[in-house]
């Protein structure tokens, strides 16, 4: 009996280490991503602490640094903060929500999608390294 729990002790402590390993396999692998990245709309800043990105009528940041995945695939959360036209109340509280982005990154195009807290869908842009874009900021 003491042999067959000492190879079921075992076997749980193969396979425990194998689903680690294979989660480690899907998450961060290689240098955080950084620099400029611009497309329609957004320019996005990361460092290897973070990001920060700006929109034509928003801003929002990233937590962290943005590890891809050996698939080119990343998650992150951060905050999201829209802007209406016009002059604002100095005394207005602002509107920052959390948000969660998405990621893909393939070459030199990163797919981003972000959800800020309580949005009905995620909004998607397609954006160039080391491009910045001109920004209409909420006319």
């Amino acid at each position: 009996m003491a042999r067959f729990n000492v190879a079921r002790t075992s076997l749980i402590a193969v396979l425990g280490g194998l689903t680690v390993m294979a989660c480690a396999a899907t998450q961060a692998s290689g240098p955080p991503l950084t620099g400029d990245w611009g497309g329609r709309g957004l320019n996005l800043t990361l460092t290897a602490d973070g990001g920060t990105l700006s929109y034509d009528c928003a801003d929002g940041t990233i937590k962290g640094a943005v590890h891809p995945n050996s698939n080119g695939e990343f998650t992150a959360t951060g905050t999201h903060e829209a802007f209406a036209p016009g002059p604002q109340d100095a005394d207005a509280r602002p509107a920052k929500v959390t948000a969660q982005y998405v990621g893909s990154v393939s070459g030199a195009t990163m797919i981003l999608q972000v959800q800020p807290a309580g949005a009905d869908r995620m909004a998607s842009y397609t954006l160039t390294q080391g491009r910045r874009v001109k920004l209409i900021r909420c006319m």
